[in-house]
């Protein structure tokens, strides 16, 4: 016990005993001060014989409440997405993203460097998910959700690293089937699991580049849905993993203004899915589909106010 005591006080005394500029990992904003963090990300994922692409233009803006507590607002506009397969291409469709509140709280940092951070995104969803009728494109997700994380991360001389582990809680939901309204379905809430890292190298004043990785665990999804017959169908779709490597660059324009260059890549995985007619109890079926692998490509830039 004394010793947790002695480490909450070196982690609370010392919070302010080292400096991060703005193309750091672990850098924290100052009180009343706006971080507008802008860019276009271009997605392209491939699954079988089908090809899909999407361009949004994505938004944060960020507050600092105090030197340790930073607040913001996250939204995205997706502008073009397409799908391509061997009978043609799709239509090009534009939505809006979600809302997502973030806060960051830099819960301590020693004389040396290392600082642990606490997160928590509270993502609003913005579009209703719907059965045969507009498809979710990859900014809405159809439900809230909750995430909470904890970064860990130091910065030395010429090198930088990141570690992060979170939780995310997504919410129960209701959602209509476009042939027929008057059919009830649902979708129980469900937990997701992340972890991950980043590490940077400082190549010169102007110049910073990196890697990292993300580990992410997607549990059990289970929706009912009614039928004609009336039939009731149970969809349960049975815990994955996904894994996601990038690599980035980071251009110092000046102490409140940077560029940012990332790509990324996360391999296809598989996902089993559980069909049971729970009307009369027979009739299961299961099937499998994938992720399909997935190419991103982040430029854009963080401006300091």
């Amino acid at each position: 016990m004394k010793r947790l005591l002695a480490l909450s006080l070196v982690l609370s005394v010392s919070a302010n005993a080292a400096e991060h500029q703005l193309g750091d990992l672990n850098f924290i904003q100052k009180s009343s001060s706006i971080l507008l963090d802008t860019g276009l990300n271009y997605n392209q994922n491939s699954n079988g014989g089908t090809k899909t692409t999407g361009i949004s233009l994505e938004n944060k803006f960020t507050y600092g409440v105090s030197d340790r507590f930073n607040t913001g607002l996250s939204l995205a506009y997706m502008f073009s997405y397409k799908s391509k397969t061997s009978a043609g291409s799709s239509d090009n469709e534009t939505a809006l993203s979600d809302v997502t509140l973030n806060n960051q709280y830099r819960l301590g940092q020693t004389s040396d460097g290392l600082v642990i951070d606490l997160l928590t995104d509270l993502r609003i969803s913005t579009k209703e998910r719907e059965i045969n009728g507009d498809a979710m494109l990859p900014v809405n997700e159809g439900r809230h959700s909750l995430n909470l994380g904890l970064n860990l991360g130091r910065k030395t001389s010429g090198f930088e690293w990141r570690t992060k582990a979170a939780i995310k809680y997504n919410h129960e939901t209701e959602y209509t089937n476009a042939n027929n309204e008057d059919f009830e379905n649902s979708q129980d809430s469900a937990l997701d699991a992340s972890i991950g890292a980043d590490f940077q190298w400082t190549m010169s004043e102007k110049l910073a580049v990196g890697v990292g990785y993300d580990l992410s665990y997607f549990g059990t999804r289970i929706d009912y849905r009614e039928d004609t017959g009336p039939v009731d169908k149970e969809f349960r779709q049975d815990p994955y993993s996904t894994m996601t490597l990038r690599t980035f660059a980071v251009f110092n324009l000046s102490e409140s203004a940077i560029l940012n260059l990332r790509i990324s890549y996360s391999p296809s995985a598989v996902i089993d899915t559980q069909e049971t007619n729970v009307t009369n109890l027979n009739g299961v079926v299961r099937t499998e589909s994938k992720t399909g692998n997935n190419t991103s490509l982040f430029i854009g830039g963080k401006f300091l106010f």
